[in-house]
């Protein structure tokens, strides 16, 4: 049986396939399986898939003969997965050479259902790399259940590569992604968070997460539409779990997050009919809310507001800004590299 089994779908990416294999196949952790399921990519990406498994018998290639997004491509790796522990990888992105070996000796110790950790945003129209703390403090070398803090279950991050999961628990709990195109780890985060009685947080960013502004995460998408069903869902997984009394505000202000968010990566012909759909699916009361959010976020005189007065907390530094001149205050943060 592996130590940890990698799952990395692949979609048109043959731009960066190769830096995210050679990152896996060169872990100081050898003892993988490297899952890789070619989503009826158009480029040139199985080929590259194909050249690396000939040279390294650990990779997997699942071929699909339709695409079907990245939450179905994940669960259908599941499936198949033989390791003890899971790490998802997006094939744009890449981890440090000992991601594994640190991360499944801290899931070992620890012995739970899912280790989350920090990790790096890199900024492909920069080059810039920036740490990526947690929004919430978390405890290290301790175990938690979803019940530490009343705003674990909805905080950030809400994507799911940032944690190494237990084999078993994702198995025997049936827990899958859904069949969105954008959100459906939204759902196998919040179910995991959910079930997991035993987490661990550890202070490590080996996970080196891609910005770019043609992915799927921040491009503009028809996909938003369908966002009001993964709210849906995610609402139904607390009414089944007893939750959604204790649950109701946290997951209100998630829901009306979400809809400011990607109001923007609407296509300009659907962003009538996005907002109509959010309206209905919110109430008088929170659609309110929305529009207040809204305005906070993108109105051209909030932002001038902000570029005259603000407190701003940015990864390292606190950035203060008083009448347009800004100051760098060095935040405490301790991490390992």
């Amino acid at each position: 049986m592996p130590k940890v089994s990698v799952i990395i779908p692949v979609y048109n990416v043959e731009r960066y396939l190769r830096e995210c294999l050679d990152s896996v196949t060169n872990q100081t952790l050898t003892d993988i399986e490297i899952i890789c399921v070619n989503d009826c990519s158009p480029d040139n990406s199985l080929h590259i898939l194909q050249d690396y498994a000939q040279k390294d018998g650990r990779i997997k290639i699942i071929n699909l003969e339709k695409n079907v997004g990245q939450g179905i491509a994940r669960n259908i790796a599941i499936e198949k997965v033989l390791g003890e522990y899971i790490q998802f990888l997006d094939a744009d992105d890449w981890l440090n050479v000992n991601a594994f070996e640190k991360l499944y000796n801290y899931a070992k110790k620890m012995n739970v259902d899912y280790v989350e950790y920090t990790y790096n945003k890199y900024f492909e129209d920069t080059g810039e790399i920036r740490y990526r703390a947690l929004k919430i403090d978390m405890p290290e070398n301790q175990c938690f259940s979803y019940s530490f803090s009343e705003k674990y279950l909805f905080h950030n991050p809400m994507f799911v590569t940032n944690k190494f999961y237990n084999a078993n628990f994702i198995k025997q709990n049936n827990i899958k992604f859904g069949g969105h195109k954008l959100g459906e780890d939204h759902i196998f985060n919040i179910h995991t968070r959910i079930l997991g009685s035993k987490a661990a947080f550890i202070d490590a960013p080996v996970y080196n997460y891609r910005i770019r502004q043609d992915s799927a995460c921040h491009s503009v998408n028809p996909e938003t539409l369908k966002l009001i069903d993964v709210m849906s869902i995610v609402r139904d997984l607390l009414c089944k779990y007893n939750l959604i009394e204790a649950e109701l505000d946290n997951y209100n202000n998630y829901v009306v997050n979400i809809c400011v968010l990607n109001y923007l990566r609407t296509p300009k012909y659907l962003r009538k009919e996005y907002d109509n759909r959010v309206k209905v699916f919110l109430g008088d009361l929170l659609y309110k809310e929305y529009k207040r959010r809204f305005y906070k976020r993108h109105s051209k005189f909030y932002k001038f507001t902000q570029k005259i007065f603000s407190v701003k907390n940015k990864n390292k530094y606190k950035v203060i800004t008083v009448f347009g001149i800004k100051i760098k205050l060095k935040r405490e943060l301790n991490h390992e590299n």
